[in-house]
């Protein structure tokens, strides 16, 4: 077995006390490392973050007992959290949720759920909708609003038409189940997509188009 010697190496720390950050340096810096540094004259565990705490200010070449005496301001720290919400979806695309404090989104695939230019639910649609009804047998939501969207292909009219059959085929497949909760249905056809249907060269994004194909299920709480 292979050991290896240890050896003294340069540290700072960064040491958050209340409010207060104090910057700390190990003496041994002080010869090793060819920039000056700032060496605090309070520890840590003694710091106050309402004023400020002297340094010593170590000059390179300069030995600590020869430095100069410095005030330094020591600064507060604020911390922030964000809320970020991002969709969890089937490894095959068939659905993603995203959370929030009052609502959960599911966004069925159109092109997963449903048979092509149709409003019949595949059996992958039910293993889907199974799952979200279970989830709401012990945690009911108050309103459930369910809406059906289209890509821009086919007329305005027939968009509208397959967007509001496709909600309520959703719509009458969950409350067979469970017919207490309050759901609506409704179809926007073409008029909100979410992804664009065009690439930046002129032709026709797939991806875009098929991502415009769902249905949205909101689940108020």
């Amino acid at each position: 077995m292979t050991r290896r010697r240890a050896r003294s190496v340069p540290v700072a720390a960064a040491v958050v006390v209340g409010a207060a950050l104090v910057l700390s340096v190990g003496l041994d810096a002080v010869t090793s490392a060819p920039r000056a540094l700032a060496v605090s004259a309070t520890s840590a565990a003694s710091a106050s973050a309402s004023a400020s705490t002297t340094t010593r200010y170590v000059a390179p070449g300069v030995m600590p007992e020869a430095a100069e005496d410095v005030d330094t301001p020591v600064y507060s720290l604020e911390l922030r959290s964000y809320d970020i919400e991002a969709p969890i979806g089937t490894l095959d695309g068939a659905a993603s949720v995203v959370e929030s404090e009052d609502r959960t989104t599911t966004t069925l695939s159109s092109d997963v759920n449903f048979e092509t230019d149709s409003a019949e639910l595949t059996e992958r649609a039910h293993e889907v909708l199974d799952e979200l009804i279970e989830d709401w047998r012990s945690d009911p939501p108050t309103k459930v609003t369910i809406t059906g969207h289209t890509d821009s292909v086919d007329d305005d009219a027939y968009n509208q038409d397959l967007s509001e059959r496709r909600a309520e085929a959703v719509r009458a497949y969950v409350v067979a189940q469970l017919p207490e909760l309050t759901i609506s249905a409704q179809g926007k056809g073409e008029s909100e997509p979410i992804a664009a249907e065009e690439n930046e060269d002129g032709s026709v994004s797939e991806e875009g188009r098929a991502a415009n194909r769902r249905v949205e299920i909101v689940a108020e709480r």
